[in-house]
């Protein structure tokens, strides 16, 4: 949300005058910015009203109204400024994201006028500035946890393995393992992710370390993963080692450089969480998060069905 805010701040800023700071809006209503207001008017009507998103949580109706505040401001500043491409650029953000947006049928029924108004819009503006909208890069997949660890699956490969756990701390919520001593093999899945209407794909992770063991913390990917034994399906690893240091026995936030996932265009991947360790072992990991740049379409997912069961004591 902060970041809304903090663009909204921004961008209200372009439209003062620099004598005095006066905010002079002058141009008439173009006939696109005029039609999108009256769908915005209705929608944040509805909302006000609490006639609309009803099944929705808090934090899903705050996210839409702050998109709906971001539509109108930045309508009015392409109205103002038809040459605007960053204005052009945030629009077409925000219209994707309501586009993968996880409504009820009734409610992505309301919002159809909306989407379409926002399409005209932005097909007349980005062929004022010349730009190709196809080609622009944005956040097709952002996850983040919220109460629990679903849609993502865990398995451990041992019965007295440490297993991942949702944990919140900090102002963040996360998934968490650590070994406290015991052998471990303990991985966490992702949903099944669709990128086939998608490209140039970037992966970005947010994570928490303490004492890390990066030969035993893995991040793989694979295109053949069906829910059993993982060590059946074919993995290819991601290098998230940082290139600087780990002090030991401290809590490291790390954020990941945007890591070139292209080979996977067109396919559906799961991304696997490996974290293993020994009875010496004093590590521990948490994943805030999760992103997967790219041009395209919004990036899709269906649930992971797990089949694999932990061998009990005294089996493999």
């Amino acid at each position: 949300m902060k970041q809304f805010i903090a663009m909204t701040f921004i961008l209200l800023s372009l439209f003062s005058c620099s004598d005095g700071g006066e905010v002079l809006i002058t141009k008439p209503d173009s006939k696109e910015v005029a039609s999108l207001k009256i769908e915005l008017q209705e929608l944040e009507t509805a909302l006000a009203d609490d006639l609309i998103m009803g099944n929705s949580t808090t934090d899903e109706v705050s996210n839409i109204k702050d998109y709906l505040l971001l539509i109108r401001v930045l309508s009015i500043r392409l109205n103002e400024h038809p040459t605007d491409k960053m204005a052009t650029t945030e629009l077409f953000k925000i219209l994707k994201k309501i586009e993968a947006f996880p409504f009820t049928p009734r409610d992505a029924g309301l919002f159809e006028n909306l989407i379409f108004r926002l399409r005209v819009t932005l097909a007349t503006y980005s062929e004022i500035q010349g730009m190709d909208l196809a080609g622009l890069e944005w956040g097709l997949y952002i996850f983040k946890f919220a109460r629990t660890l679903d849609p993502y699956k865990t398995i451990k490969k041992f019965e007295k393995s440490p297993i991942w756990k949702f944990g919140s701390g900090g102002g963040h919520n996360f998934a968490k393992v650590e070994s406290r001593g015991a052998l471990a093999d303990s991985w966490l899945f992702t949903p099944v992710l669709n990128l086939k209407g998608s490209n140039k794909h970037k992966f970005v992770l947010t994570h928490t370390v303490r004492n890390p063991e990066w030969e035993n913390f893995k991040v793989l990917i694979s295109t053949d993963y069906l829910g059993d034994d993982p060590e059946l399906a074919t993995w290819d690893e991601i290098n998230v080692k940082p290139t600087r240091g780990v002090a030991r026995n401290q809590w490291v936030n790390l954020v990941t450089n945007s890591i070139d996932l292209s080979k996977y265009s067109g396919k559906e991947i799961v991304i696997g969480f490996k974290f293993m360790a020994n009875e010496k072992s004093n590590s521990v990991w948490e994943i805030l998060g999760l992103e997967i740049k790219g041009t395209g379409d919004a990036i899709g997912s269906t649930d992971l069905e797990i089949s694999f069961e932990t061998p009990s004591e005294g089996g493999e």
